[in-house]
């Protein structure tokens, strides 16, 4: 009958719609999910920097080596205290061998385009010096103080500034490690460093300005570049100033250590003005 062949013809149409409609549904879900898990890759011209096996390993042949000099200025900066040789203080003072191969390792380190992964690593490698800059910074600190503390004019003028030079080196190298803001390193940053550290060190600064030292002399610091030959004259303390017991020049008595005084602390920006004796 006409009217029955309307209805089949009507259900007929209304089922191919609804396959038709279904599948479109899973036509755009199957595009979705390739666009997901197929993401459009990035474009050619997009700089990516991937750090090969050689160039990791030279990085870990820069950290040995500046780590082998630290230790060697270490045990300078140590015999000397302990009333070693006075020749001793030219090693200590001699500090840009140590900070043109910190600017080596700087310069690898802040290479631009460098992916996450390798700039992590890298740091990783960089922080290992820390702990040897962050002793000798101590170090040095307590050399300062001591020598300031002994009123000796010979001492602090034969042995303060040198002893300032590596104290502001190793300060300067620190605060880069401790914030991980990392620069190449120039004589320009090293005196701004130097004022900063004597606007805090009063005792320091008026030991500075009571005997007229000189403030120190830093050679030529490039990255890449050889380390400077050492300076000054020939080891031992000019004059033949002799030594007194534990060798210390000036025959002060030595406490313990052989450092004269004591080894005595103190010296920081909230201790009394230095008495000039």
């Amino acid at each position: 009958m006409p009217i029955l062949d309307d209805i089949r013809r009507n259900q007929i149409q209304e089922a191919m719609n609804y396959d038709r409609t279904m599948y479109m549904k899973a036509f755009q879900l199957t595009k979705r999910a390739v666009s997901v898990m197929d993401p459009e890759p990035a474009p050619e011209n997009e700089p990516y920097v991937q750090v090969n096996p050689e160039e990791t390993g030279a990085l870990g042949e820069l950290v040995s080596e500046i780590m082998r000099l630290l230790e060697e200025k270490r045990n300078d900066l140590d015999d000397l205290l302990r009333g070693g040789k006075d020749s001793n203080i030219e090693k200590v003072g001699l500090v840009e061998d140590v900070l043109t191969s910190y600017n080596k390792l700087v310069s690898a380190l802040i290479r631009p385009n460098m992916n996450p992964q390798t700039s992590s690593a890298l740091l990783t490698e960089v922080m290992k010096i820390e702990r040897y800059t962050d002793e000798l910074e101590q170090m040095c600190e307590q050399a300062l103080d001591a020598f300031v503390s002994s009123g000796d004019a010979s001492v602090l003028t034969y042995y303060f500034m040198k002893v300032l030079k590596a104290y502001n080196a190793y300060d300067l190298i620190n605060k880069q490690l401790r914030s991980q803001q990392f620069s190449i390193i120039d004589r320009r940053d090293l005196d701004r460093n130097l004022e900063l550290i004597l606007s805090k060190r009063t005792r320091w600064q008026q030991a500075i300005d009571r005997f007229n030292l000189r403030e120190p002399d830093y050679a030529p610091i490039a990255p890449g570049g050889p380390p400077p030959p050492p300076g000054g004259g020939p080891g031992g303390f000019p004059g033949g100033f002799p030594g007194g017991p534990g060798g210390f020049p000036g025959g002060r008595p030595g406490g313990p250590g052989g450092f004269p005084g004591g080894r005595p602390g103190g010296g920081d920006e909230d201790d009394d003005d230095y008495d000039a004796k």
